[in-house]
C-alpha cells in the first residue's frame, strides 16, 4: 500500500493544491498535536473525496483543526475509511446529506468533533458500515431511534 503520511506543522488545509501522480497512493495521512492550536487549517479541499484521486482508500485527517462542514463524498470516491477525529472545530450533521450512493465507505471515525442533530443515515446504507465513531461528540442529540444498531461492526457513542 503506497502511504503518504505528512505532519501539519505550518501546512494550512484549505492552500493545497491538487496532488498529481497519484495513481498508487491507497492511504493519505495529515496529523496534527492535540497540544497546538491548528483552528486556521481550513476546510478540506473536495478534490480528497471527489474520486479524482483513484486509488485513495484511506483518507486520515486526525487532530487537524478542520473548520466548517463534513466535506461531501462523491460516489466515484473510492474511500473505504474516513478518519476526522479530534477536530473540534468541525460541525455539520451526520445523515446521508454528505455523501453520495452508493458508496464504498465502511470506516467513518468522527469522535471529538462537533456534529450536531440526530445521526440519521439510511437503514440500507448502516448495514454496509463496520465502524461508525461519534465518540464524544457532546453536541449530537441523543438516539432517538435504534436503527444504528444495523452497523455490521463496531458503533462507538
Amino acid at each position: 500500500m503506497e502511504h503518504l503520511e505528512l505532519p501539519l506543522a505550518n501546512i494550512k488545509l484549505h492552500n493545497i493544491e491538487k496532488f498529481v501522480n497519484t495513481s498508487k497512493l491507497q492511504k493519505l495521512t495529515f496529523k496534527g498535536r492535540p497540544s497546538t492550536n491548528y483552528a486556521t487549517s481550513g476546510k478540506l479541499p473536495s478534490f480528497f473525496f471527489d474520486g479524482s484521486m483513484k486509488k485513495l482508500i484511506i483518507f486520515e485527517c486526525i487532530c487537524c483543526g478542520l473548520i466548517g462542514e463534513l466535506p461531501f463524498i462523491s460516489n466515484m470516491s473510492k474511500l473505504e475509511k474516513i478518519d476526522l477525529r479530534a477536530n473540534t472545530y468541525l460541525n455539520g450533521t451526520l445523515d446521508s446529506s454528505f455523501y453520495q450512493t452508493p458508496t464504498s465507505l465502511r470506516i467513518l471515525r468522527l469522535g471529538e468533533t462537533n456534529l450536531t442533530g440526530h445521526i440519521d443515515l439510511p437503514i440500507h446504507d448502516l448495514r454496509n458500515f463496520k465502524c461508525i465513531d461519534v465518540k464524544e461528540d457532546y453536541s449530537l442529540l441523543p438516539l432517538n431511534t435504534t436503527k444504528l444498531y444495523h452497523v455490521n461492526g463496531e458503533l462507538w457513542l
